[in-house]
């Protein structure tokens, strides 16, 4: 996987993690039109979504509602309903669909919306109108198959309001502390700051700079050397006549 596309993943995995606790290993949740859209692109989902994903490994889910509604639609999807069981049968999320199956995109939603594990779990399908259900659930990452590539879609206009909106409000603990603070110390609006006295001119900024005389330089008056000459003297001794 390229470098840009391995960043951009991370930054979006980074988004969930820090805002609704998506954590490793992750969740897949698989319906029937994503494994017969990887069995036609001829995409490995078992090798290739933990590489996607950058983790070792992913576990993979469904419900048991998406298996019947696979079943169901004949042997066109035999392949797929052999690849959905055989990844994710060993780990079927609850439902209370039992008796009665609901389709897939019902049954998904309401596990969803109902499961308290939520944040743990990424959507996996080609479905328009389950992608469309899941955007409007707040932190649930949503994967799809972009050609044979997978693609995780960034997050919707619903969880980024959700993020928003989260921010914006003050938490129960925080009130709580407040009303505290309030009970001990009083209200702060009762709370009178003194207004600091405004500071007048420095006066030692107003005395007008004192012109620098300037200082002659002393010359120094070098003293003459004084040198000793030794003044040659003439013998007055007779010369020797012959």
């Amino acid at each position: 996987m390229k470098v840009k596309r391995q960043r951009r993943v991370r930054r979006i995995l980074n988004y969930f993690r820090t805002h609704f606790g998506l954590k490793a290993p992750y969740r897949v949740l698989l319906d029937g039109t994503f494994c017969q859209s990887c069995l036609t692109a001829k995409v490995n989902i078992k090798e290739q979504i933990p590489n996607y994903l950058l983790v070792p490994e992913v576990r993979y889910c469904t419900s048991p509602c998406a298996i019947t509604e696979t079943d169901k639609l004949g042997p066109q999807l035999y392949g797929a309903s052999l690849i959905l069981k055989g990844l994710a049968a060993s780990y079927l999320l609850e439902c209370s669909h039992g008796k009665e199956p609901l389709p897939a995109v019902k049954c998904i939603k309401s596990i969803l919306k109902d499961n308290n594990s939520s944040s743990s779990i990424i959507v996996a399908t080609q479905d328009p109108e389950l992608r469309e259900r899941v955007r409007k659930i707040p932190g649930v990452p949503l994967i799809y198959l972009h050609g044979n590539a997978p693609t995780l879609e960034e997050p919707s206009a619903y969880t980024k309001s959700f993020v928003t909106k989260g921010k914006n409000e003050v938490s129960h603990e925080e009130k709580v502390i407040l009303e505290l603070k309030e009970k001990e110390f009083g209200s702060q609006e009762s709370v009178i700051h003194k207004k600091k006295k405004r500071k007048g001119v420095n006066p030692l900024s107003c005395l007008k700079s004192k012109k620098k005389t300037p200082v002659t330089p002393v010359k120094t008056i070098k003293k003459k050397r004084l040198r000793n000459r030794k003044h040659k003297t003439l013998s007055t001794q007779p010369k020797d006549s012959d």
